[in-house]
């Protein structure tokens, strides 16, 4: 038989910003458990206009210039284009040596993020990215990984 795969119609805007890929940043305990373990992935598959939201977090000082790298998997709609949007916590930033050197969605890369808070017990956040678009073939698998790569961070929040 001729086995034509289906296509699939975009409806209404082509691009749907879905993936709000919160990073949390290092130091902090980790708040969810992304992994879709044992479970079938069509079943799971989120919506086409659900936001998703994921968490990367690493427990302990981070401290050196090696620093620790961090990754969480995060389960996606196949058929959706995503933007990214990706927000770190500003602990121990404020020195210029203390960033993010890199974070990465699905092997796309997104860059460094150096945010410069006033001081290094700023507890808030920060928008690294916002609304970078995903390329489709990342998400074409129905999985991501988000990485993150801190150095010379601690946890000074309290």
């Amino acid at each position: 038989g001729n086995m034509s795969s289906p296509t699939v119609e975009a409806s209404g805007a082509a691009f749907q910003e879905a993936l709000v890929l919160e990073v949390e940043d290092m130091g902090m305990e980790d708040t969810r458990n992304w992994s879709a373990v044992g479970a079938s992935l069509a079943a799971n598959e989120p919506l086409d206009d659900e936001v998703i939201e994921a968490y990367v977090s690493h427990i302990g000082s981070c401290n050196t210039d090696a620093g620790c790298q961090a990754s969480t998997r995060v389960q996606v709609n196949r058929r959706v284009q995503y933007e990214v949007t990706v927000t770190t916590a500003l602990v121990d930033m404020a020195e210029k040596s203390e960033k993010l050197v890199s974070v990465s969605v699905g092997g796309q890369e997104l860059g460094e993020c150096n945010p410069s808070p006033a001081d290094d017990f700023d507890c808030g956040y920060s928008d690294c990215f916002e609304r970078e678009r995903l390329r489709a073939e990342i998400t074409s698998s129905g999985m991501v990984d988000l990485r993150v790569h801190a150095v010379r961070t601690n946890s000074d929040c309290h």
